[in-house]
């Protein structure tokens, strides 16, 4: 017979952690007015909530696209195994992600069968169980989520700590410093496109670990087809053709379409590879 679940056993069990969030929040609170980094704030935060991984993102509904994020990837450097580089918060939200208020919680492991290859790809590629998305802000802007990744679900104590804390965090990145997000954002993405640049996505070795499909896309793209003229050449319909795109951006840790044939076409030392025969 499972245990009974006793609240009052709860509330003094969290006393402690209670106090490493409250200390998370004052960090997060200096980062959002300028006194530390966006990394610094989402370090502690981590820390506090034993999460993995975390980011904060802007998207845009209409776009369809990951969208930039700032990452911190806590863990990911001790277990060998590819460390978060993108948002995955579109995949939790679907179409809700206009119209998800701030402060509420969403999680993966709530979702339907049907869930983002991309994320299912990485959360197994790092043994995580889940993904917890909160809304920060809607504007015309776009949504702004904070996104937690965890090794395992969270229990009732963890649930019950970030239910306590949530509307402090929101609060917080209500009254943040004007401009700080899209300036921290901005040089967020030219370090990871400098980090990039030197990586070739088309080469004999297929590093980025593209499908064949994928990887003719890519190539195809580089000799300046148009998406209408891929349906044509490659004979496939335009949700195919989506789903290839979509992960190819999560492969070569692109945003969209216009970053991808940045990388793409950057001039690399030694010449461009002669990737035809795998085009083919």
């Amino acid at each position: 017979m499972g245990q009974v679940f006793n609240p009052a056993q709860l509330g003094h069990s969290l006393q402690s952690e209670e106090l490493g969030l409250v200390e998370a929040i004052a960090v997060w609170c200096e980062t959002l007015q300028g006194k530390d980094t966006f990394n610094g704030g989402l370090l502690a935060l981590c820390k506090a909530m034993c999460a993995d991984a975390a980011a904060i993102v802007r998207l845009r509904p209409e776009s369809g696209k990951p969208g930039r994020a700032i990452c911190v990837d806590y863990r990911g450097r001790n277990v060998g195994a590819p460390a978060l580089k993108r948002s995955y918060g579109a995949a939790v939200m679907g179409e809700y992600l206009a119209l998800a208020k701030p402060a509420t919680i969403w999680q993966s492991t709530t979702m339907d069968d049907d869930q983002d290859p991309a994320l299912t790809r990485f959360q197994n590629q790092r043994g995580l169980k889940d993904l917890t998305v909160i809304p920060l802000a809607q504007t015309a802007r776009g949504t702004d989520l904070l996104e937690l990744h965890f090794a395992a679900p969270l229990d009732p104590q963890a649930q019950a700590l970030l239910n306590c804390f949530v509307g402090t965090i929101v609060r917080a990145w209500e009254r943040r410093q004007p401009g700080l997000f899209l300036d921290s954002l901005l040089e967020s993405a030219c370090i990871h496109t400098k980090l990039r640049a030197d990586t070739p996505i088309l080469d004999l070795e297929n590093r980025c670990k593209l499908s064949r499909a994928e990887y003719r896309v890519c190539v195809l793209l580089t000799r300046g087809l148009s998406k209408t003229a891929l349906l044509d050449e490659l004979s496939i319909s335009k949700s195919t053709l989506r789903t290839h795109l979509r992960n190819i951006y999560s492969k070569t840790e692109t945003a969209n379409q216009a970053e991808l044939m940045f990388q793409l076409l950057a001039p690399r030392p030694g010449g461009a590879a002669n990737h035809q025969s795998l085009a083919m």
